[in-house]
């Protein structure tokens, strides 16, 4: 038999899809499925064909673009795009004649979360190697858990651990995503391996009490990104078992492995020397040599990260790493989150900061200058003046993506661009009667708590009536005028963090917009808005 068969024995097979793949003589197909089973069951059968996959990393236009540049036909579980193959209204049969090739391949697409996307082929003779050495070093008796996972196979993470490996230890494929811990709380139902992120597992603390006494979770794989000391001992202390860490990309696949916090194992099978400074890699899954932006110390199988080399600065004749400044900084009391980086308007280190529920309590009785200097005290205290961020920017959440990591793009935002308002979100639209309801939370670096507001930072009224007035232009249109505002009333302050309901109703007849702002079930403030004729 051929060895890639029977990967997916337990999988079901799509022959039909297989059959229509060959008569309509379709060699590429783009695939995007939100059920893992379905998704598992239709890269078989599309192999099965002779068709090349391409993995859609997501729905953007430039991710669909890229399936019809390929002549693909679109397969998917939901109405994606027009002319989709729905696999989900495929039937299922016992066997197909058919076999899958080693050279199988498939194409994934990386996040471009530093730079443009890049293009990365696979085979099924290479994830199928991956998966057995990860077979290898796993505890056997995970061996036919459930896999809960936060990560999608459309990715090479989830691909590989949630999908190849999952077939190789013989899980359970939880057919859904789980993106939020009370979800994967609620999927943790029988014994079970979580899949996830370092992001994900960042944010167990409201859960993580309920997920332990469930008592099913018997392991946690945890890959995508660097996973902070606090975060795995935080997990050890509950759980009583570390993650089983992985370092790897989607070019090389797997590298090496570890639980704890030291150093990294090797994976049998995988080369590793350096060169110019710089980790090379060779696997019988990486498709090749692979150099790595990662600097080194290599012993035996023993591998110890020193950090990015395109996040090494020369400082004043010093080597600064900036991987070094967060890790740091994440062990300071008030901090959740942390990426630092290069402002591109100053050119000098910049620190982008998420603050706990401690760090958020500090800020709003004590001011942003009390919590900076905190930080920059615990900075001070391990590295150089020179080396410190010169820039902080303090937020409740860093914009992750789903392999962990933060965009170019969004860095250079939030030390570029001015915070006046909160990122509204449509709760109710009701164009009958003109009503709306819109949510956001202010944000902690609110551009007008400067000033006078730097010690108790809150909302100054003239804003608050500002951002309902921006959002009744908004709803109601651009062409009209203020007259006066009436009946304003100011009655509980709005502090950073807070979540802000604003509710507007518009009148036709008296000419007229009524607004409330809210916290909570506190109203902040109100009035009406009475529009000339």
């Amino acid at each position: 038999m051929n060895p890639i068969d029977p990967f997916f024995a337990q999988v079901p097979v799509l022959s039909t899809l297989t059959q229509r793949l060959q008569e309509e003589k379709y060699r590429t197909v783009a695939l995007y499925a939100h059920n893992a089973v379905l998704f598992t069951a239709a890269l078989a059968a599309a192999w099965r064909a002779g068709a090349e996959v391409f993995l859609l990393p997501n729905l953007s236009a430039s991710s669909l673009e890229w399936g019809k540049q390929n002549h693909c036909v679109f397969l998917s579980d939901s109405d994606i795009i027009a002319g989709i193959w729905r696999i989900d209204k495929m039937p299922v049969a016992d066997a197909c004649d058919e076999t899958i090739a080693a050279n199988a391949q498939l194409w994934l697409k990386t996040s471009g979360s530093s730079g443009e996307p890049k293009i990365v082929g696979k085979t099924a003779g290479q994830m199928v190697n991956e998966a057995l050495a990860l077979k290898a070093v796993l505890p056997e008796k995970w061996q036919g858990l459930k896999a809960v996972s936060s990560v999608s196979p459309q990715h090479l993470y989830g691909l590989t651990f949630r999908i190849f490996t999952g077939l190789a230890m013989g899980w359970i494929l939880d057919e859904y995503q789980q993106m939020y811990p009370e979800d994967l709380a609620a999927a943790s139902n029988s014994p079970c391996v979580w899949i996830a992120s370092p992001a994900l597992l960042k944010r167990l603390d409201a859960q993580i009490d309920r997920i332990v006494g469930l008592n099913t979770v018997q392991g946690m794989i945890s890959a995508g990104g660097m996973m902070p000391a606090a975060v795995a001992d935080n997990i050890h202390k509950h759980f009583h078992f570390y993650p089983f860490d992985i370092y790897g990309s989607t070019e090389t696949g797997v590298m090496a492995h570890r639980q704890g916090t030291g150093d990294w194992t090797l994976f049998d099978g995988v080369k590793a020397w350096l060169q110019d400074d710089c980790l090379h890699i060779l696997s019988a899954w990486s498709g090749g040599e692979c150099a790595m932006a990662d600097m080194a110390e290599i012993k035996g199988k023993s591998l110890k990260l020193l950090g990015r080399n395109d996040r090494i600065l020369k400082l004043e004749d010093k080597r600064i790493s900036l991987d070094a400044i967060e890790q740091h900084l994440m062990t300071h009391r008030l901090i959740k989150d942390a990426f630092c980086g290069i402002s591109q308007k100053n050119q000098r280190i910049a620190a982008w900061i998420a603050l706990n529920d401690d760090g958020i309590a500090i800020l709003k009785q004590q001011g942003r200058k009390s919590v900076l200097n905190a930080l920059k005290q615990h900075c001070g205290k391990h590295f150089d003046a020179a080396v410190c961020p010169k820039y902080w920017r303090l937020t409740h959440e860093l914009p992750r993506n789903a392999q962990s990591k933060i965009s170019v793009a969004d860095f250079q935002a939030a030390f570029t661009k001015r915070q006046t308002t909160p990122q509204w979100q449509l709760s109710l639209e009701n164009k009958e009667i003109g009503e709306y309801i819109v949510t956001g939370t202010v944000p902690l670096d609110l551009a007008y708590f400067d000033g006078h507001f730097q010690q108790f930072p809150l909302v100054p009224g003239a804003i608050e009536i500002q951002w309902a007035m921006n959002l009744a232009k908004k709803f109601y249109g651009e062409n009209w005028q203020i007259d006066r505002i009436e009946n304003l009333k100011f009655q509980q302050f709005i502090r950073p963090n807070d979540l802000v309901t604003i509710r507007l109703v518009g009148d036709k007849e008296k000419n007229r917009i009524q607004f409330n702002i809210s916290v909570g079930e506190k109203n902040c403030a109100g009035g009406r808005i009475k529009i000339k004729q």
